[in-house]
């Protein structure tokens, strides 16, 4: 799942902001009061550090062509692999996460559980 989509637009998840929220007995109280949309706007990020985040999101949330999961053993690698023992156990490993994958599918799908989304919200039901 890529997060740059939503994380990437600032306003959507912004990484800092530049000022607080003003407390009652501070003299920038009532601008905030009149008009909270500015007080908003004006804390955000500026446009370079904006800009800055949305790259690391972007390649952070950008999966490289070659990666390989922790559950998977490319063939060209299996013959790193001599002992049948261990790659027994890694087949097994590889079927429990597979079987882990369907679960979080099937719960992410249920009616019941919609105030979740996305795999990692449910994967902490699991354990």
């Amino acid at each position: 799942m890529h997060n740059y989509p939503f994380g990437g637009y600032v306003p959507n998840h912004s990484t800092l902001t530049r000022k607080l929220i003003p407390q009652e007995d501070d003299p920038e109280y009532e601008k905030f009061i009149s008009d909270p949309q500015h007080a908003f706007l004006a804390s955000l990020a500026t446009q370079l550090q904006a800009t800055k985040v949305m790259a690391v999101q972007d390649t952070l949330s950008t999966h490289s062509p070659d990666e390989e999961y922790i559950h998977q053993l490319h063939n060209l690698h299996r013959h790193w692999f001599n002992d049948h023992e261990v790659l027994s156990l890694f087949e097994k490993y590889s079927a429990k996460l597979e079987d882990i994958k369907e679960t979080i599918k099937a719960r992410n799908k249920d009616i019941c559980l919609r105030n979740r989304s996305g795999e990692s919200s449910t994967l902490i039901q699991l354990f």
